[in-house]
């Protein structure tokens, strides 16, 4: 997959590769005629990364491939890129899913943050590690992965549908 993402970078003359802090590679500097041949070159489907939407799921190696992992952050974090990832939202949305309370995907500073425990997951709402950080609320505790799910479809919705869009503010 390196040598493939090297190659399209070359082959589209790519100002430089990124690793990203959300464990994504990113190629900078492609022209915009050129994005959709570099995604078919690359054979993935296009990923979103500006305007208001989510951002892909922040996750840390959890029990996959961490000793300190105590929930399985790789799977349900997967799940969720999957369903959100680039979904439009009235402003940008970030999403981070950790296997242990040593929260390395920083959960506690993102609009949703999900820590693992010994007993489950716990979930917060309404972190920001931007100009004000502020930590999040925690809302629930203990929770399995089809409760973490059906918790971030209610308040991915609830935002979906209440927030105030920044967009039309400009």
């Amino acid at each position: 997959m390196l040598r493939t993402i090297a190659d399209t970078a070359d082959k589209y003359e790519a100002a430089a590769i990124k690793l990203t802090s959300a464990q994504r590679v990113c190629i900078i500097g492609l022209k915009e005629d050129d994005i959709d041949n570099a995604w078919d070159d690359l054979g993935m489907k296009p990923a979103a990364a500006i305007g208001p939407c989510v951002r892909s799921i922040k996750i840390c190696p959890g029990t996959t491939f961490c000793k300190r992992g105590q929930q399985d952050a790789v799977t349900l974090g997967l799940e969720l890129d999957e369903k959100y990832h680039g979904m439009q939202l009235p402003s940008k949305f970030k999403i981070a899913v950790s296997g242990c309370m040593n929260s390395c995907s920083e959960p506690a500073v993102r609009d949703i943050g999900i820590m693992g425990t010994p007993k489950g997951y716990t979930v917060m709402v309404g972190g920001n590690a931007g100009i004000r950080p502020r930590l999040g609320d925690v809302i629930a505790d203990e929770l399995n992965d089809d409760e973490v799910k059906e918790l971030v479809d209610t308040i991915v919705s609830f935002y979906k549908t209440h927030a105030k869009n920044i967009e039309s503010d400009a």
